[in-house]
Formats: C-alpha cells, sequence, structure tokens
C-alpha cells in the first residue's frame, strides 16, 4: 500500500496521471539571469540581419536563438510589474523573430525582412538596458 502511494505522489508531482501542469513560480532573480539567452537571441538575430549565407541556415539559426530566450522567459516568469513589462517587451520582440525568420527567402535578406529584424534586435537591446538598469 505504501508503494501505491509513492508512485502516486510521485506522478502527481511530475504531472502525470491526467493533472494539469502548473507554471513555475514567478521569480524575479530567476528572470534577471538570462543573460547567456538574451545575447544567443539578439546574436542569431543579428547574424540574419547582416550575413549572407544559406536562408536555411539563418532561419534555423534565428529560431534557436528565439527559443532559448522565449523558454528560458517561460521558466522563469519576473514576479514584478516593471520586470513584466520588460518580459511583454522581450514577446513582442520574439514574436517579431518568429515572424521575419518565416519571411526569410534569400540571403542576404531582403530590406523589409532586415528592418523588422533590426526593429527586434533594438527591443531585445533595449529590454537588456531595463534588466541592467
Amino acid at each position: 500500500m505504501k508503494w501505491c502511494a509513492l508512485v502516486g505522489a510521485v506522478l502527481a508531482l511530475a504531472g502525470c496521471g491526467g493533472k494539469q501542469a502548473t507554471s513555475p513560480p514567478c521569480s524575479d532573480a530567476g528572470f534577471r539571469d538570462q543573460d547567456e539567452e538574451l545575447y544567443v537571441a539578439q546574436s542569431t538575430a543579428q547574424n540574419a540581419a547582416s550575413t549572407a549565407v544559406d536562408p536555411e541556415v539563418l532561419r534555423s539559426q534565428l529560431r534557436q536563438g528565439i527559443n532559448a530566450l522565449r523558454s528560458y522567459v517561460e521558466a522563469h516568469p519576473p514576479c514584478s510589474d516593471d520586470l513584466k513589462e520588460i518580459a511583454d517587451l522581450e514577446s513582442t520582440a520574439l514574436d517579431g523573430l518568429e515572424t521575419a525568420a518565416g519571411r526569410i527567402e534569400t540571403s542576404p535578406v531582403p530590406e523589409a525582412v532586415r528592418s523588422d529584424l533590426v526593429r527586434a534586435i533594438a527591443q531585445l537591446r533595449r529590454a537588456g538596458r531595463e534588466l541592467a538598469g
């Protein structure tokens, strides 16, 4: 009987058995500790905006950068309203990068796509400055 209770408890904690997964608890410190992920997102966007390589490579790298930051922010949501605003800014930038990634068909990228990338890069840099400030 103890074994069944233990298995049930482990399954419940793991989110198995039909239970809904819960959101991670908010953490301002955890949210602020996103230097690497933010850098990767900015760098892959900058590469896509300025590098002439295979469009598939650009899309793949850009999406890796997007996923790195988006996954981090989702796993470490902020508590404070100020940091939530930064998270919203990052989300907007990442959405813009995702849209741009879907429009990369040639390399170098067309000016309209480059403009979208540059706008998103500026938003991510602003988020980084606000996090550091």
